[in-house]
């Protein structure tokens, strides 16, 4: 199960200065996002499907009117949180459709901002770690793990995760001893069963576990994929916020 409740870690609402003019009516804009895509612009609003917020600048006092939809998950419906110059001036939670009118007192930064996201999972997941390579006249290499692999690579801790059928590409610096430990995460009861191939040859291929295996695989001077051969991925639970429009009215 992989499990994303409310971010911990997000910035402070108030930290940054924005460095852009106001303008009349404001123009909001992706300021945060805790994970990427974590907030798509739809029209005249934006889906936050992840913590994140939006901000703008705006010139005078007005009225902001939100009109927003999301979904209950784990007993919680998102919460959208109006932030004004650092102080909150609102919290409003949305299941059904509905538009509210907020007073903006003064100019300033206007932020909106969802932060109790929560997101379950049902996932296979494949973990590389320890990885190392020593070649008879060389040791360096290099990590190929793109966005579609689902996974990512963690140079510090020469660690690599894997989620997808898309290969992580693994680039020696000639020829030499890969060595790692692989390990994994069920998904519908399974483990992941992973290929390590190079030159269109399967080097070897196993199923993972809990436990730690060892890897040494000898490479030639050619890049080896390594690919999970029975990726499996369901979403259980996700809680999002739907901003379908924002508008405002200046103060006469």
């Amino acid at each position: 199960m992989t499990t994303s409740p409310q971010s911990q870690s997000s910035p402070s609402l108030i930290d940054a200065v924005p460095d852009s003019p106001c303008q009349s009516p404001p123009q909001f804009k992706v300021a945060y996002q805790g994970v990427p895509h974590a907030n798509v612009p739809q029209g005249n609003g934006f889906d936050f499907l992840s913590v994140s917020w939006v901000e703008a600048v705006v010139c005078t006092s007005g009225t902001l009117s939100v009109t927003a939809h999301g979904n209950t998950v784990a007993g919680s419906s998102p919460i959208l949180h109006v932030v004004l110059n650092g102080h909150q001036l609102a919290s409003e939670s949305f299941t059904r459709q509905r538009t509210v009118d907020i007073q903006i007192p003064q100019p300033g930064r206007l932020i909106l901002a969802y932060l109790n996201d929560f997101y379950l999972a049902d996932v296979r997941v494949a973990l590389l770690n320890d990885v190392e390579f020593k070649g008879d006249q060389c040791s360096g290499f290099q990590i190929s793990v793109s966005e579609a692999t689902g996974g990512q690579w963690y140079p510090e801790a020469r660690l690599a995760t894997l989620v997808t059928q898309v290969p992580i590409v693994f680039e020696p610096c000639g020829q030499g001893l890969l060595s790692l430990n692989l390990t994994g995460r069920k998904g519908k009861g399974a483990f992941p069963r992973i290929r390590f191939s190079q030159n269109s040859h399967i080097k070897k291929e196993l199923d993972t576990s809990d436990q730690a295996i060892n890897v040494q695989i000898p490479l030639e001077n050619s890049p080896l994929t390594v690919t999970l051969i029975n990726p499996y991925g369901k979403t259980l639970e996700d809680r999002n916020l739907y901003v379908s429009d924002l508008s405002w009215r200046q103060k006469r």
